[in-house]
């Protein structure tokens, strides 16, 4: 939907869509780590993805990144000047920054960071490099 209308409607299938991908990753044995990567500005937000699992067999591990004011400013001008978004993105995205602060998730400041390095820090956070190496070990 281009572009994305938000009704109740749209929001409810929006989370019907998330949580069935979300199970049939958790579903497959096959899959050992999810990482979901969505814009949740609310807590109550991810408590709802989290009860629309079919499954209580995981280990979750809710992350926030976030950045600073200027940094989100310089990011958002990027992809403004890209045409990717439009301006108004940028007044409505730093309204929302401080909702972040405030959520109860492991936060990871990522204002100077590249890709890598994030990455790195989360792997870190949930422990991702240790369950990598007891199973070498094992």
């Amino acid at each position: 939907m281009n572009p994305f209308v938000v009704t109740d409607e749209t929001k409810e299938m929006v989370m019907n869509n998330i949580s069935f991908l979300l199970n049939s990753y958790l579903n497959c044995s096959e899959i050992e780590h999810i990482v979901f990567c969505w814009v949740l500005h609310q807590e109550w937000i991810i408590k709802d993805l989290i009860k629309r699992l079919d499954r209580t067999d995981y280990e979750l591990h809710v992350v926030t990144l976030i950045c600073s004011e200027k940094e989100l400013r310089e990011r958002l001008l990027k992809d403004v000047n890209l045409k990717v978004r439009d301006e108004e993105i940028i007044d409505r995205s730093l309204e929302k920054l401080k909702l972040y602060e405030s959520m109860d998730t492991q936060k990871i400041d990522v204002s100077h960071m590249s890709v890598d390095q994030v990455v790195a820090s989360v792997e870190e956070m949930i422990g991702v490099n240790d369950i990598e190496n007891r199973k070498s070990n094992s």
